[in-house]
């Protein structure tokens, strides 16, 4: 039924059929370019935190650690990154050293502002909270994007030779896949 009523629609169309098809690819083709443009993807998440304890003349003191990755996953640069804390942490270093700014704003929160962040660059950013616990992070953004919040793991990297044969296993699984698709949509025009 709803394919005579789409040959029908076709057939009602013929005389501009080349126009429809070449309107079609323009779109296609514009959204590929838009798929694939250069963008900044800015992701941001904490690994780990530590809770230490120091004992100085007879009193407990708690430190609590914790580890802030942020990282343009993109292909443009992007700029004026500001990582925001709710509340301010008794130290904040920046790894790698470079060029940043700490201050403070209305309502307590403390802010790390970063004026520049290459594309694949990784920063991480860590925050110690002296006999309190930390707060959390209120907004990572820069001029050009709000960041996404993601899970960052700690993992063990594997020598080039593992990562090429996953590689491998994964072309020679997508082809596989691809192949049982066009198989199936052989068999069932048939």
């Amino acid at each position: 039924m709803m394919l005579e009523v789409l040959d029908s629609l076709w057939g009602f169309f013929e005389p501009i059929h080349a126009q429809i098809l070449s309107v079609a690819v323009t779109l296609f083709l514009g959204f590929i370019y838009w798929l694939f443009r250069a963008r900044v993807k800015l992701i941001w998440g904490q690994a780990n935190n530590s809770l230490n304890f120091i004992q100085h003349d007879d009193a407990d003191t708690e430190i609590f650690c914790v580890k802030h990755y942020l990282q343009n996953t993109g292909r443009k640069p992007a700029t004026n990154v500001e990582f925001v804390f709710s509340t301010k942490p008794n130290s904040i270093r920046v790894w790698e050293p470079r060029e940043h700014e700490i201050k403070s704003i209305s309502g307590g929160d403390e802010v790390v502002c970063i004026p520049y962040i290459s594309p694949g660059e990784l920063v991480i950013i860590d925050s110690v909270y002296i006999n309190r616990r930390a707060g959390f992070v209120s907004s990572v953004k820069c001029s050009e994007v709000q960041a996404k919040e993601v899970r960052f793991w700690t993992n063990r990297n594997f020598g080039n030779a593992f990562n090429v044969t996953a590689l491998i296993f994964f072309i020679l699984g997508f082809a596989f896949v691809a192949q049982l698709i066009v198989e199936i949509a052989l068999e069932a025009s048939s």
